[in-house]
């Protein structure tokens, strides 16, 4: 955050926000900022978190997942309350949508049938895109894959993915040698054809895995414009099932 975004928030009326602590750098811009009549929409609210015998949140736990639990040691401190990465679900991203309508309706009564109206429209076209997703991934049969970090697990739950292991638990650490080994015992053990790496992590370890193992390594954005032709979230959402149905065929 730079100077300019204090100013910003100063003369804002609206703040929307994910919350889970993904944004952990904004409350300190709002307290700055000291905007009484700022109305902050935490599009989290009320979605329901992926939960995992052990806790809230656990890797390699979508259906018929044969993740290791070790994961979890890493990740419970990482985020008690849950993986943030909620909108790489479809339908949890309606629940999202829903909270920010309710907040611009509640800034702003007279528009609440715009609102309401763009909100339907919207979520009809979700719910296209999540079939054409069902649909392409349906012949799969292997459905096996490594992502880079734990940013896929709504997604994979979704849409019948099973992530059986990720590169780094955590964005800005590096993996240990041990944990790479594993990976590529886990690769070759259950035959994985894909790592799914992302365009703001160094892509040198998922390719070394993938030379020593013949994984293919394919490059998926979580945040909506990281990848040409993914500038809107459905627009990202598309790409990723397209090229998700084509490295797993």
């Amino acid at each position: 955050p730079e100077p300019a975004d204090i100013i910003a928030i100063k003369r804002a009326d609206v703040l929307i926000k994910v919350g889970l602590g993904l944004e952990v750098w904004v409350d300190s811009l709002i307290r700055n900022a000291n905007n009484g009549h700022l109305l902050i929409i935490n599009t989290s609210n009320n979605v329901p978190l992926l939960e995992d015998q052990e806790g809230p949140y656990s890797i390699g736990k979508s259906p018929g997942s044969i993740g290791q639990n070790r994961t979890w040691s890493h990740h419970k401190e990482l985020h008690r309350i849950g993986n943030p990465h909620i909108w790489l679900d479809p339908e949890r991203a309606k629940a999202m949508i829903k909270n920010i309508t309710d907040g611009l309706i509640r800034i702003d009564p007279a528009g609440k049938s715009f609102y309401l109206s763009n909100q339907k429209r919207y979520l009809e076209s979700l719910d296209k895109v999540i079939k054409e997703i069902k649909t392409l991934l349906a012949p799969i049969k292997n459905r096996r894959i490594i992502t880079h970090h734990p940013a896929w697990e709504y997604f994979a739950e979704r849409f019948g993915l099973e992530i059986v292991d990720s590169i780094q638990y955590q964005v800005g650490t590096e993996p240990s040698a041990r944990h790479i080994a594993d990976i590529i015992k886990e690769i070759k053990k259950y035959n994985i054809k894909v790592i799914v790496a992302e365009p703001q992590l160094n892509r040198k370890i998922p390719e070394t895995i993938a030379k020593e193992t013949g994984a293919k390594v394919i490059t998926l954005t979580p945040i909506p414009g990281g990848i040409p032709g993914t500038e809107t979230y459905i627009k990202m959402l598309e790409y990723t099932g397209r090229t998700l149905a084509s490295a797993l065929k």
